[in-house]
């Protein structure tokens, strides 16, 4: 669930008709100082919150996020997950002027349709990777630079629907006279296996059986057994929320000071201590490094990450201070409760969305630090997630938006003002800003 920075070189228009002064946003405003996104009113000038186009004062016009899909395969795969992650953030477009729109008048809305903007979202299916990745608000260029430069365009957002856990439905043996796959191991029908993330070669993902015995399995000879449109939506809207402007709150630049990071846990750990500890400059070691250091630089964990792919640490870290380019959506306390944090197991999910007992904060990788626990530490649970108490797996039930992050959307896209200048007319958002 990572922001992908740009490289230079909702089926339904929610809440369209919805009153100009909306209860809910007045509610945010008596609840607040909740949240502060950074220079709100420098934002529809400067990028990341998208443009309404036709505004003025006493004249607002719905700020839409246009979006489309890639390719039929993408349409078909993801059309469900797409409305459903769209529902899930029906109370911040109704507290504010964000609306979610398909880019083409047409029944397919696909990226190649006619009257497609460049600047439309696309969304791709994407086998290779695990949960999803988008580029991170809006990018004010126009259609003629798009063209020139970005002839694909330049906003898009990529999933994978494949579930966390899947059940072998046929032997995993060579087809005859033909050598095993390099690295595969081989099961029997009904064992049951728990993807980890999927591989860069076409058709096959990475697995562990419950024994815990690692391999490379076909996607073809497997069937779903785990959470599907609920885990999908969950994640779709958080990439949503990356769409619609904001970033991850786990990576605040006071992070440190509320979360506690184990860097072992992240996929690759081992990998990156390797490369150090064997002083293998072509996986990007230089003198002097550590893993301590890795684990807490993020220029240097990003060297790592370039060269060891599953070591997806940065989207984990504080951001510093340096890296804030703009605008960084910042709670003036930390919304434990917001769908864009990453709970305690991320990339770890499948221990928990299998069901099993695994005791706190045993493969936990990042936990709210609270001296009151007994441990010091707590686990994160955003966007509504609870643990089933019989499973200890995922209730996803009750997955929604917190009310941080509808307090976020309403600033970036405000019903009571010029557009970007939500404080000008929130003064409990203005002090929270100072």
């Amino acid at each position: 669930m990572k922001a992908v920075p740009l490289l230079i070189g909702a089926i339904l228009i929610l809440g369209a008709g919805l009153a100009y002064a909306h209860p809910h946003s007045q509610h945010i405003q008596r609840r607040t100082p909740w949240n502060s996104v950074h220079q709100a009113h420098y934002q529809h000038y400067k990028g990341q919150a998208w443009p309404c186009p036709g505004s003025r004062p006493g004249a607002l016009q719905p700020c839409i996020i246009r979006w489309c899909f890639q390719n039929e395969e993408s349409r078909v795969r993801l059309g469900q997950t797409v409305m459903a992650g769209i529902a899930h953030w029906k109370p911040a477009v109704e507290a504010s002027w964000m609306r979610f729109a398909p880019a083409a008048n047409t029944p397919t809305n696909l990226c190649t349709d006619p009257g497609v903007s460049l600047s439309a979202v696309r969304i791709l299916h994407e086998r290779t990777i695990v949960g999803g990745r988008s580029t991170l608000g809006y990018m004010p260029f126009s259609e003629d630079f798009l063209k020139k430069h970005h002839p694909d365009g330049i906003h898009l957002l990529e999933f994978n629907t494949l579930p966390p856990q899947v059940k072998a439905i046929k032997a995993f043996t060579p087809p005859p006279g033909q050598a095993p796959h390099e690295g595969a191991l081989y099961f029997e029908v009904g064992t049951v296996l728990e993807v980890l993330h999927s591989t860069p070669v076409q058709g096959w993902v990475v697995g562990i059986t419950v024994a815990g015995r690692r391999g490379i399995f076909p996607i073809d000879h497997v069937e779903s057994t785990g959470l599907s449109l609920q885990y999908d939506a969950y994640v779709m809207a958080h990439e949503l929320g990356h769409v619609a402007g904001l970033d991850h709150e786990h990576q605040r630049t006071d992070a440190r000071a509320h979360f506690h990071f184990d860097c072992s846990q992240i996929h690759g750990y081992a990998e990156v201590k390797a490369a150090i500890d064997e002083k293998q400059k072509d996986l990007g070691y230089r003198n002097g490094d550590t893993i301590e250091r890795v684990c807490e630089d993020s220029e240097m964990a990003k060297r790592y990450e370039d060269e060891i792919p599953e070591f997806a640490i940065a989207a984990w870290m504080p951001m510093d201070r340096s890296d804030v380019n703009g605008p960084q959506p910042k709670s003036v306390k930390t919304d434990f409760d917001s769908i864009m944090i990453y709970n305690s197991y991320n990339q770890n999910d499948y221990k928990r969305l299998a069901g099993k007992n695994y005791a706190f904060p045993q493969g936990a990788i990042l936990t709210q630090i609270d001296p009151s626990a007994p441990s010091g530490r707590k686990e994160i649970l955003g966007g509504g997630m609870k643990i089933d108490p019989a499973t200890q797996g995922y209730d996803l039930s009750g997955v929604k938006v917190s009310e941080g992050d509808i307090a976020r959307i309403a600033q970036l896209y405000p019903r009571d003002g010029v557009p970007g200048r939500a404080v000008a007319f929130k003064p409990e958002w203005q002090r929270a800003q100072q």
